[in-house]
């Protein structure tokens, strides 16, 4: 009656930590997804008006040049710069802002009968930087300007901060999923109490130390690629700051804390394994997962889109990231692997199943909002690429399938056939190299404008990006 009653004791308690992690689960998507409704719906940055207006013919030299966006930017060095047709500057450096969406810069006195070039550059609410150019004359005097523009933003660009950056990004994304699927193995596949969960609990807290070296490198980065320095610029705290007091930027600073939060977490719950532990893992994955539809194109679009690219994230880090963290767990088991495999995969076929649903169903309202026509998905980069990231999505689905299908009875059931672990870790291995390219994509959208954004630029714009 005693042992029992104790593996009834032991059985509730296991029952009520499984309960207490749903609920905290819940209430995490909730603070999450309200913090995501606060936030106001904007746009990605496109230049709306500008005075002097491209093309404008003046009988006298202005005194200050005026642009304004279609959304909040960000001011870098250099944001706004005019050129005569020598190429030689003829505003006096400094840039005012009169608003959220506007640039102001002053011109010398007494400039000749010239055509000029406005050059701007910012950095826009969806963590893109902008630029673009265009002309207008003062008095009669024709000018030929081709290639001023493109001059100026050609000694700007930076192959290596654009590589340093795209590896970065990936990175950032790739180690967000783990960090998600790796809370979301410990707290819902395997059992807290095994010894083997050491091993998850030090790759979760490789994974949250490593993104919080990537966040901090992404505001680096996108501050030197905005005012278009090289890589030895990386380290220079007032392009950091100019990032970080924008709404993204605070957004991957925020990341950057949860993660080392996470981190250290991590490193205590893997000596001493307790329920508060997995409870603040949870939480702190599950915001650091909602982390990237505050810093993108989806805080730009409202707050469906935002709340579709939350969701969109958190499935796709229990499916990958957990993917990932059931395949490092069987690897670790060695000769074990086979009867842990009886517990934990079919335990990990429901969480994916559920995610499945929702990463889809998610993806489709996001992709509608970015996307917005049938023909942008073609001929815009966006489009291409996502449409390049549904054909990866597809037989990544049929595996899954087959797997859930054919290999997790035959687990479940135990000590399956050689020729069934064979196919089963073939299987595994080939997901994870999709899910590998698929994240790979998932970047270089992040990258680029959304296709609605990509459409046309204003009339005399030289460049706008």
């Amino acid at each position: 009656m005693r042992r029992l009653a104790v593996a009834l004791a032991a059985s509730q308690r296991a029952a009520s930590a499984r309960t207490n992690l749903r609920r905290v689960s819940v209430l995490a998507a909730v603070v999450a997804l309200a913090g995501v409704a606060a936030s106001p719906a904007r746009a990605h940055a496109q230049l709306e008006e500008a005075s002097p207006a491209a093309g404008a013919v003046l009988d006298r030299a202005p005194e200050t040049v005026f642009v304004r966006f279609t959304d909040s930017v960000s001011v870098v060095s250099g944001s706004l710069r005019v050129f005569d047709s020598q190429g030689r500057r003829v505003d006096i450096g400094t840039v005012q802002k009169p608003g959220d969406r506007e640039l102001r810069a002053r011109l010398r006195g007494g400039l000749p009968d010239d055509v000029y070039t406005v050059a701007w550059k910012a950095i826009s609410s969806d963590s893109h930087p902008i630029r673009g150019a265009y002309a207008f004359t003062v008095g009669t005097r024709q000018a030929n300007t081709d290639g001023i523009a493109d001059e100026v933003f050609d000694d700007e660009s930076s192959t290596a901060v654009d590589a340093a950056l795209a590896i970065t990004r990936y990175l950032g994304l790739a180690l967000i999923l783990l960090c998600v699927g790796g809370a979301t193995i410990l707290a819902f596949v395997v059992d807290p109490p095994q010894q083997r969960s050491r091993v998850l609990w030090s790759a979760l807290a490789v994974s949250a130390g490593l993104l919080v070296l990537a966040s901090l490198a992404w505001i680096a980065l996108t501050g030197v690629q905005a005012v278009g320095l090289g890589l030895d610029a990386v380290f220079t705290g007032s392009l950091f700051r100019d990032v970080v007091e924008t709404g993204f930027g605070r957004a991957w600073l925020i990341r950057a804390v949860l993660a080392a939060v996470l981190a250290v977490l991590a490193v205590v719950s893997a000596r001493r394994r307790t329920e508060r532990g997995l409870v603040a893992a949870v939480f702190l994955a599950s915001a650091i997962g909602v982390t990237p539809a505050l810093s993108g194109h989806a805080r730009t679009e409202g707050v469906f889109a935002m709340t579709s690219d939350a969701v969109h994230t958190l499935a796709a880090g229990a499916w990958v990231g957990g993917l990932a963290f059931v395949s490092l767990l069987l690897v670790a088991a060695a000769g074990d692997r086979w009867s842990l495999a009886a517990s934990v995969v079919p335990r990990f076929s429901t969480v994916a199943l559920v995610a499945v649903a929702a990463l889809v169903a998610a993806g489709v309202g996001n992709s509608i909002v970015q996307v917005g026509s049938m023909q942008a998905l073609w001929e815009t980069t966006y489009g291409r690429l996502l449409l390049a990231k549904v054909a990866l999505v597809v037989p990544l689905l049929l595996l899954g399938a087959y797997n859930n299908r054919r290999a997790v009875p035959a687990l479940r059931a135990g000590d399956p056939p050689a020729e069934l672990r064979r196919r089963f870790s073939r299987v595994i291995a080939t997901e994870l190299a999709i899910m590998a390219l698929i994240v790979g994509v998932t970047s270089a959208l992040v990258a680029e404008p959304p296709a609605r954004a990509q459409a046309t630029t204003s009339d005399g714009e030289i460049s706008g990006g």
